[in-house]
């Protein structure tokens, strides 16, 4: 282990070396104004959140391997029976957009059709088959949503964040266990804006072995290790709203 936080902050550490969940040593936010911003700005109405389907900021990331991003997905039938909004009960609006001025000219519907070829492609950035629309870095740029508090939580965050969406979890909502990569690479932060008890972050650890944790919505931000078989559920009667953040390293973690 690192002998001192000067140590710790030059370094990036791999999930064997992070905890699963971890809340940030800063001062929580004044939730009650962000809950009243996000009305403000319409960002309750979730039917505008349309950046993980086609032509979406966002949707480049999670359709990369040129298939559909089943684990946000449920039966359209029975969504339809309940009355949710284009099938869909896991929505993202994009808060930060693509680079585009240090990435002109790319091509966003070439698809991927090897999983480990796209992993390659987004990871490595001296690769010459490195792929800028793929790298969940390169989604930086402050956009049109970014605005109030919004914008104040970004320019907050020590570290370059990346890729900053409000992600909302419709009732009845349960992904499938998956990882999204490993913390060396980037780390992610959640603030719960609206909740519920019944609205959860589960890690699959040994195989079997479930941790979880509920994050109230109190202005607290929370670190979560995407390197580890994970899911998200809503199993209560109200939507999920988290503000997510993907930072590009980890000195947020310590004061």
């Amino acid at each position: 282990m690192l002998d001192s936080a000067e140590s710790k902050l030059s370094m990036k550490l791999t999930r064997e070396h992070l905890p699963l969940f971890k809340v940030l040593p800063r001062p929580a936010l004044d939730i009650v104004a962000l809950q009243k911003e996000i009305i403000k700005f319409g960002f309750d109405n979730y039917s505008l959140y349309s950046d993980l389907d086609f032509g979406g900021e966002y949707v480049h990331l999670c359709n990369q391997y040129n298939e559909t991003h089943t684990r946000f997905i449920s039966d359209e039938e029975s969504l339809r029976a309940r009355g949710l909004h284009n099938g869909r009960m896991y929505r993202q609006l994009a808060i930060t957009k693509f680079d585009s001025k240090k990435y002109p000219n790319i091509n966003f519907l070439d698809p991927i059709t090897d999983k480990r070829k796209a992993i390659r492609c987004a990871i490595e950035r001296d690769s010459i088959e490195y792929k800028p629309q793929l790298d969940e870095r390169n989604y930086n740029v402050p956009g049109d949503n970014a605005k109030g508090m919004l914008l104040e939580i970004l320019n907050s965050f020590k570290a370059k964040f990346t890729r900053v969406r409000l992600a909302v979890l419709m009732p009845g909502f349960e992904g499938k266990p998956h990882i999204d990569y490993n913390t060396d690479y980037s780390i992610r932060v959640h603030i719960p804006i609206f909740t519920n008890l019944d609205s959860t972050f589960n890690y699959i650890t040994d195989g079997t072995k479930v941790t979880t944790a509920h994050m109230p919505a109190d202005g607290k931000m929370w670190y979560v290790n995407t390197g580890y078989t994970h899911y998200v559920a809503n199993k209560g009667a109200a939507p999920r709203l988290h503000l997510v953040a993907n930072l590009e390293s980890q000195e947020d973690l310590y004061p």
